[in-house]
């Protein structure tokens, strides 16, 4: 048996009791009584020292004119009226470096709202390196009690000082730190916006204190003054590290868009880019519909000139277009398929592989599909695609764009925390939740049928 969960169980029946006494408005010496218990004997039952009977937690509901479960269970909350949470009694609920967390109404009943007592510590490392940002649904309010409080949400950063509060939607992505060389108190309301588990609101908070170093800290190290001026940039082992060879297997490019470019202007375009990183592979992202400029064959063959070029990413709309890259190209080199939907169709008529961006949320599915095309299952195959497209639908139906739904999607299923997506493109919005919680459903399911 599991001793600490035990242990954790009895100190919040008892809990709940001591607090329904103080609501009640009952003695320890009224409640002694009321229970047929010494008023030593009620003290220690009260403050969890021993092991409840029941029959005393019996006596204490009818005491309190409430059922029996709610001072049993954990997860029910007891209170219907109000709650007092006095002074330091708030319920820790996450304890780690720099971060303390207490629920200030742990089991009050049918709460719309989780009032927390946060405290964040000064850390000056990160005061120079972005802050995380995280999201969950409903609304967030922020009070500063003490301190001051570095808030992000989206792209907007406020200072806020003793008294001052903020509201905003916890959908969109938003982190905070302390600032101002000490430790920050704050209250944090989040209010509900779906059902959503209270250890779920509550990591948010966690995760919202945790800062990422820059990328470019990889490559450089920057010295600065005390002022922030920049003193001088260093490039460690500049004579071992090459970038592209390093740390890239591939450049793909598309051509560039607005004005309608001929062949050989669009030929010298991907030659700059491929010349500027002359040990890495080229691969040509052909995707006219939204390029603007088609990869035509005649084209290919000249690219094929460059021995870089190793094959093409073909997200046209049609797959005759891979078969024709595969022949212009020969042995050695790649034609991806690229429409998600498509996948089937594209490796049947001779696609090495695919690069989809809808593989991220789904990977089980698309592996399923190159397995069953593998072993000339085509049945099976298809049948994968049409439920992989039904799910891409739904993905498409949201207010938000389709990679901040996916972001979404990974965080539900994965528990990945990925933000949300840059302007112009479109965050999701609280009302798109039924359909991203219907369309991890379709995920789990679809899996649950084709990959076990």
């Amino acid at each position: 048996m599991d001793t600490t969960h035990v242990n954790t169980q009895l100190m919040e029946v008892a809990f709940r009791i001591r607090e329904m006494r103080g609501i009640c408005g009952f003695t320890e010496a009224e409640m002694a009584r009321r229970t047929d218990t010494t008023p030593e004997e009620y003290r220690a039952y009260e403050a969890g020292a021993v092991d409840l009977p029941f029959t005393f937690i019996h006596k204490c509901s009818l005491a309190f004119g409430i059922g029996i479960t709610d001072l049993l269970e954990g997860h029910s909350a007891h209170l219907s009226s109000y709650t007092v949470t006095r002074r330091g009694e708030g319920q820790q609920t996450a304890r780690e470096p720099g971060i303390e967390i207490s629920n200030l109404a742990p089991f009050f009943r049918n709460k719309l709202a989780e009032p927390y007592y946060v405290t964040y510590d000064y850390d000056e490392a990160q005061q120079h390196m972005p802050i995380h940002l995280t999201t969950h649904s409903g609304q967030e309010f922020d009070i500063v009690l003490s301190g001051q409080l570095k808030v992000q949400v989206g792209e907007h950063t406020e200072i806020l000082g003793e008294g001052d509060s903020i509201l905003y939607n916890s959908s969109t992505p938003h982190g905070m730190i302390a600032v101002g060389g000490g430790k920050c108190v704050f209250c944090a309301v989040v209010i509900s916006g779906e059902k959503t588990d209270e250890k779920a609101v509550r990591q948010s908070i966690v995760q919202a204190r945790s800062s990422e170093d820059y990328v470019c800290k990889r490559f450089f190290d920057a010295r600065e003054d005390e002022r922030g001026v920049l003193q001088s940039l260093t490039f460690p082992h500049a004579d071992q590290f090459n970038f592209a060879f390093d740390c890239v297997d591939a450049i793909a490019a598309i051509p560039p868009i607005y004005f309608h470019l001929p062949d050989h202007a669009v030929m010298q375009y991907w030659n700059d880019i491929s010349g500027a990183a002359p040990n890495t592979d080229f691969v040509i992202y052909n995707i006219p519909q939204l390029a603007g400029t088609r990869l035509t064959v005649s084209l290919y063959q000249k690219m094929l000139e460059n021995p870089r070029v190793i094959g093409v990413k073909n997200s046209s709309e049609s797959t005759q277009d891979i078969q024709m890259f595969k022949d212009a190209g020969g042995e050695g080199h790649v034609v991806f398929n690229g429409p998600d939907e498509q996948l089937v169709s594209g490796l049947a008529i001779g696609a090495d592989g695919g690069i989809g961006g809808t593989y991220g949320v789904m990977p089980e599915l698309y592996l399923a599909i190159f397995d069953a095309v593998a072993k000339g299952d085509m049945a099976r195959a298809k049948a994968i695609q049409n439920d992989a497209c039904r799910i891409i639908y739904a993905l498409c139906g949201c207010h938000g764009n389709l990679y901040a739904v996916m972001k979404k999607v990974m965080e539900l299923r994965e528990e990945i925390q990925l933000g949300g997506v840059r302007k112009p493109l479109a965050n999701i919005v609280p009302e798109d939740m039924p359909q991203i919680h219907k369309c991890v459903q379709m995920i789990n399911e679809a899996i649950g049928k084709y990959c076990h």
